[in-house]
Order: C-alpha cells, then sequence, then structure tokens
C-alpha cells in the first residue's frame, strides 16, 4: 500500500524571450509555472505542473497549498489499484468544482 506523506508545491515565474502582446491580454513578459511533487511513504515520487500566461499561478498554488493538500495526506494511491484512486479523483473534483467549477481536476483524468 502506498500512502501520500507530502506533497510540495512551487510556483516558477518563467521570462519570455520576448515580450508577447494581445489585444485583449497586453502584454506578456512571462509565464507562471505551477509544481506539485506528491512523494509516498515508500519512496515513489511524481511531479505534475499546470502554468497560467502570466497571472493566476499564487491562485493556483494556494488551492493546491490550502485545500489539496490536507485532503490528500495520508491518503491510499496505487495506481494499479483502481478503487484506491477513484476515491481520490471523486474528492479532487469536488473540490475544484467549487472553486474552479469549468476547470474539471486537473491532472485527474482518467
Amino acid at each position: 500500500m502506498s500512502v501520500i506523506s507530502s506533497i510540495e508545491c512551487q510556483l516558477f515565474r518563467v521570462p519570455l524571450p520576448e515580450v508577447m502582446s494581445d489585444a485583449m491580454h497586453g502584454d506578456h513578459t512571462h509565464f507562471e509555472l505551477v509544481t506539485a511533487t506528491v512523494r509516498l511513504e515508500d519512496g515513489t515520487e511524481g511531479t505534475g505542473y499546470t502554468y497560467t500566461g502570466g497571472k493566476g499561478g499564487h491562485a493556483i498554488r494556494a488551492l493546491i497549498v490550502h485545500d489539496l493538500v490536507p485532503m490528500l495526506l495520508g491518503e491510499c494511491n496505487d495506481p494499479a489499484e483502481s478503487a484506491q484512486v477513484r476515491p481520490l479523483k471523486r474528492k479532487l473534483q469536488q473540490v475544484s468544482s467549487y472553486s474552479a467549477p469549468d476547470a474539471g481536476a486537473a491532472g485527474c483524468r482518467s
């Protein structure tokens, strides 16, 4: 049984080699990369990511750190056991449906 022991979330501001502009969003000087590294008690780890066009990365990181991490720590996560993964997927979808109803649960595709 693999139990989630820690989740580290980071936010990176990645500069673009040249400024990109569009009429709706204005100038883009960077994009934001949000990563989440999940570690299991057996030492296994994996990293997932998402990105923004330069705004919203702090909000995404806050959602992960304050809402998702406390919910997932100590949970069993064995991808070979779909019966264990389905409840985690449902939990993530429930949380994301309140915070970003049109986004779905990022990283929770089956």
